[in-house]
């Protein structure tokens, strides 16, 4: 966990952008509000934004083909 945020650190503050990184005792994470992502978007838009996927989540990873899905799903329910 120290080498990860470690990396997160250095590789955000060649960026400029360190402030993104939440860290306390225990904890690291991401400032949501400081980021630009997709999927946040798609969670939190409208039409326009469930509009936007096309059905590609993450397809480096293995796990990400099962989560299209789910965001099908939720892009039909809107």
């Amino acid at each position: 966990m120290r080498n990860l945020q470690s990396d997160l650190t250095n590789t955000f503050k060649k960026s400029g952008i360190e402030d993104v990184l939440l860290k306390q005792r225990g904890m690291l994470g991401v400032d949501v509000n400081k980021v630009k992502c997709d999927l946040y978007d798609f969670k939190n838009g409208g039409e326009v934004e469930k509009r936007a996927f096309h059905g590609e989540y993450m397809s480096q990873y293995s796990w990400g083909e099962d989560r299209i899905s789910i965001l099908e799903e939720e892009k039909c329910r809107n």
